[in-house]
């Protein structure tokens, strides 16, 4: 079995939307009123691999914004 691999993406609020769209086969309008998500949000997609059976997308991790907060629970920008 082949070792897990990671790929990182960077973009934009549409083109973001747009990127999530085309992974999770769904509609672009449907992304962007069911999925908003924050500007510098994480999100993290995992592609269970089973050989013989289509690659489902995942989502682990959605809008996570815990890297613009400080040890004290404060915001980090604006310090």
């Amino acid at each position: 079995m082949q070792e897990p691999e990671t790929i990182a993406l960077f973009s934009h609020g549409g083109s973001g939307a747009c990127v999530l769209a085309h992974l999770l086969n769904m509609p672009f309008p449907y992304v962007l009123t069911v999925l908003p998500y924050d500007l510098t949000s994480i999100i993290t997609l995992e592609f269970p691999v089973r050989p013989g059976e289509y690659v489902h997308p995942r989502i682990e991790l959605f809008n996570d914004m815990a890297h613009t907060r400080a040890q004290d629970g404060g915001p980090v920008f604006g310090r």
